[in-house]
């Protein structure tokens, strides 16, 4: 029978293969988060991270391990974070993505009596790099004044300024200076010194994944996208496909005029408890 703890960093030994490089960044740099870990047989094999906040609990991460799936173990870290909702009568939420209804992430949220399950209307689309030649020139259409650089390459005081005013209007953190992000690929673009679009995108294999965007300005999000086209096709010997996610009726409108072929392949849910079960 699995036995659950509450994790400190003392317990990274055992739990730190569990955890993402986001998942373990936000454990350790946000106060605010409280982690669980769940040990079966004497091997460590889950965790969750809640976000406790002054009005709710946001379940941000939630793994177990292939070898102990299908054990309930899942479930016995649900159960933890329900009866936190309770005790502080605060609502409980976990956003997700899964490609389908059969994911194992989205079984653990609708076969739960507490939970209800609903889209956000966000998506998950892929496309072949192919499609790049048509995305450079619609991006490239109008000329706009912004400048577009590396990055990386920028001052750190802007870099970090920048970093910041994006994690605490969408409340989340990204580390763009970790392993995965190609740098190449990692954009900003500027007006009168000052970042008003930055772009970080992702590796794994032959897949490249628009990780995060930022903006304040749609005409500087599109040149933006213009030159990550551009740098993105010089590497399509070895990249094969790309993954977007859109997060609005805009961005889905841009996606398909640019990839009209993209291939859904996901989407974005909400799990809410209803405090009154």
């Amino acid at each position: 029978m699995a036995e659950y703890y509450q994790l400190t960093e003392a317990a990274l030994d055992d739990f730190g293969p569990l955890f993402t490089e986001d998942a373990l960044t936000e454990f350790k740099t946000d106060p605010e988060i409280l982690a669980v870990g769940a040990g079966d047989e004497g091997v460590a094999c889950a965790v969750m991270l809640i976000k406790v906040t002054e009005y709710i609990l946001h379940i941000t991460y939630i793994y177990v391990s292939e070898t102990k799936r299908r054990k309930g173990i899942a479930t016995g870290l649900l159960n933890l974070a329900q009866d936190m909702a309770f005790n502080e009568e605060k609502p409980l939420l976990a956003y997700f993505s899964a490609g389908s209804e059969d994911e194992a992430i989205y079984r653990l949220f609708r076969t739960s009596d507490a939970f209800a399950v609903s889209e956000t209307g966000d998506r998950i689309y892929r496309s072949s790099m192919d499609a790049l030649a048509n995305a450079k020139k619609w991006l490239s259409e109008k000329d706009v004044k912004y400048v577009v650089t590396r990055f990386l390459e920028l001052p750190e005081q802007e870099r970090e300024s920048f970093l910041q005013k994006c994690s605490r209007k969408n409340e989340a953190y990204i580390d763009p200076y970790e392993k995965d992000f190609l740098p190449v690929l990692c954009l900003a673009a500027k007006d009168a010194d000052e970042i008003k679009a930055a772009v970080f995108i992702t590796q794994t294999g032959d897949e490249i994944s628009v990780r995060y965007v930022y903006s304040e300005n749609p005409m500087a999000l599109r040149k933006l996208f213009g030159e990550a086209a551009s740098a993105a096709s010089k590497l399509s010997d070895k990249i094969k496909t790309i993954k977007i996610a859109t997060v609005n009726d805009e961005s889905e409108k841009m996606l398909k005029k640019v990839f009209p072929g993209a291939e859904q392949v996901g989407a974005f849910y909400v799990a809410s408890m209803d405090l009154s079960v």
